[in-house]
């Protein structure tokens, strides 16, 4: 989840909107629970199920080494990468296209030349919480997430649920024996 100076500037997720989207759609405000919907975050990322660091003891995965997978592209070019297009004609000439299929698998080219920054007509088709997470990303700063916190009235019923099956397991328990 993201960090809270930023949730209390937008709106992140339907934590935010607390019973609000369920007592719309109880009501059958169709048109309001669509709106509701709609200023929800696109970004799965936004959600604390997938912005979570991992628990302590546990390490991420390296998929590239677990299946063997060679290097990744990288992302920008370098100065030499600009030199091997003339590698690349001379062994398409001599080995065809195999070759050169092997060549690109081994040392793959890089995805861009050169990074560019946003423009800003695209930065102003852009959310504005996009627009504050590229900002964020431009200047360098990494983005923090804090924990969903148990609060407000929907976590207490949840609290009660929870209660009341466990008595209610208890006592048929009690019942069964």
């Amino acid at each position: 989840m993201l960090e809270n100076t930023v949730r209390d500037v937008y709106l992140v997720d339907e934590a935010q909107l607390g019973t609000r989207l369920n007592e719309t759609l109880q009501s059958g405000a169709r048109a309001e629970f669509d709106l509701l919907l709609a200023l929800i975050s696109q970004d799965v990322t936004d959600f604390p199920a997938v912005s979570d660091p991992l628990p302590p003891g546990q390490e991420e995965l390296n998929l590239r080494e677990l299946f063997q997978v060679g290097k990744a592209a990288p992302f920008y070019a370098r100065e030499e990468d600009f030199t091997t297009g003339a590698e690349l004609a001379v062994l398409l000439k001599s080995g065809g296209m195999g070759a050169l299929h092997l060549q690109q698998c081994l040392h793959p080219a890089p995805l861009t030349l050169r990074e560019e920054i946003i423009p800003g007509e695209i930065l102003g088709q852009l959310s504005p919480l996009k627009q504050e997470k590229v900002r964020r990303e431009l200047a360098g700063e990494k983005l923090s997430h804090t924990a969903l916190t148990e609060q407000g009235e929907g976590f207490l019923l949840l609290r009660e649920i929870q209660e009341s099956r466990a008595g209610f397991n208890a006592s048929t328990l009690r019942v069964a024996a």
